[in-house]
């Protein structure tokens, strides 16, 4: 989990002025670029059992570094950029892993907008419970589930 927080790698791709910014040389860079994708990779290779492992995460207040590295360039920041927990985070995590089943993508949510909506919508205690009531489905199958769920959910609240 640790390398996933080199994920600041991602602002340095689209500008690479940025590397004063993080204090990093290109060779830093490249080095934290490597550490970054193969944790990624690694993480959507897992086998299922990754979700269990997450699930731990359950109640952990500490500063969450893996999911998001606010840009440099925004002047807007949103309340759960300045303080985004490790349990939070890891819902992101979990929606990802999830979501990967359906579309292929192996890439962690770093839109503010998604992550704001993932962590105010689902609840660690509820994704577990969802986890365990499907823990005998295939995985694109759990995706789709949880797309139709979303759904449902957006049009219930008339978004």
């Amino acid at each position: 989990m640790d390398s996933l927080s080199c994920n600041f790698v991602l602002h340095i791709i689209k500008d690479t002025a940025l590397l004063d910014f993080y204090k990093k040389s290109r060779e830093d860079f490249l080095k934290d670029s490597i550490v970054y994708f193969n944790a990624v990779a690694s993480f959507f290779n897992a086998d299922r059992q990754i979700l269990e492992k997450l699930l731990l995460f359950q109640g952990d207040s500490a500063k969450c570094n893996w999911v998001s590295s606010p840009s440099p360039y925004s002047s807007t920041i949103r309340a759960w950029e300045i303080n985004l927990r490790n349990e939070e985070g890891v819902k992101v995590l979990i929606y990802d892993y999830i979501m990967h089943h359906c579309d292929g993508r192996k890439k962690i949510t770093t839109s503010p907008g998604l992550i704001e909506d993932i962590i105010e919508t689902f609840t660690l205690k509820d994704m577990k419970s969802w986890i365990a009531a499907n823990k005998n489905k295939p995985l694109k199958v759990l995706c789709t589930k949880l797309q139709d769920e979303i759904a449902k959910q957006f049009y219930s609240e008339g978004k």
